[in-house]
């Protein structure tokens, strides 16, 4: 079944949810908010960060960053404060900030991934990441944005600086690993 029957009144099931991760987006988005499709609502709130990416099917690894939830601040008396979501309130959203992954409302792929640097402190997930917008054609300068704010967080093993930019940054990815080399195993003891 969907949810907690608390929920219920704001949910409407036509299927067995069977774990697909846009199954639970979009049932946390009905949850926050009153049921108007969120084509037919503008303002809209929309996921962002790691959800937005796993909407896309980016593997986002083992990254604990916090769900987020962009939501215009009339939507705020709505809000479920017993939700594992972060609502961040935005008086601007446009129709140009977010798209329709699987009938959710989901951010854009470049601003998402920028978000989930913001937070995010693995340095196998921030390769990752990058690799795999590559692998999707996203430009070299378009990656080296979105992993900007993580620039603080390593230094570069050969010289002992640190990045003072998100293409520094790349360029400490890539002396680690290729853009076409596999994604080593976990190591049972990190995680």
């Amino acid at each position: 079944p969907c949810a907690s029957t608390k929920y219920m009144q704001y949910a409407y099931c036509t299927k067995l949810v069977g774990g697909h991760i846009a199954d639970s987006i979009y049932l946390d988005w009905l949850v926050a908010f009153p049921t108007i499709p969120p084509e037919h609502r503008h303002p809209t709130p929309y996921v962002c960060g790691t959800k937005a990416l796993k909407a896309r099917g980016f593997d986002t690894g083992r990254c604990a960053v916090a769900d987020i939830i962009m939501t215009p601040p009339e939507l705020l008396p709505y809000i479920d404060e017993t939700s594992l979501c972060d609502y961040i309130i935005n008086e601007h959203i446009t129709t140009d900030d977010w798209e329709l992954v699987d009938n959710i409302p989901v951010e854009n792929p470049l601003p998402a991934m920028r978000k989930f640097h913001e937070d995010g402190d693995d340095r196998i997930d921030a390769i990752d990441m990058a690799y795999q917008a590559y692998h999707r054609g996203y430009s070299w300068e378009d990656i080296a944005w979105t992993i900007e704010p993580a620039k603080d967080l390593w230094v570069d093993d050969d010289t002992g600086t640190q990045p003072a930019n998100g293409k520094e940054l790349l360029d400490i990815f890539f002396a680690e690993r290729s853009p076409d080399d596999p994604r080593p195993p976990y190591d049972d003891d990190d995680w």
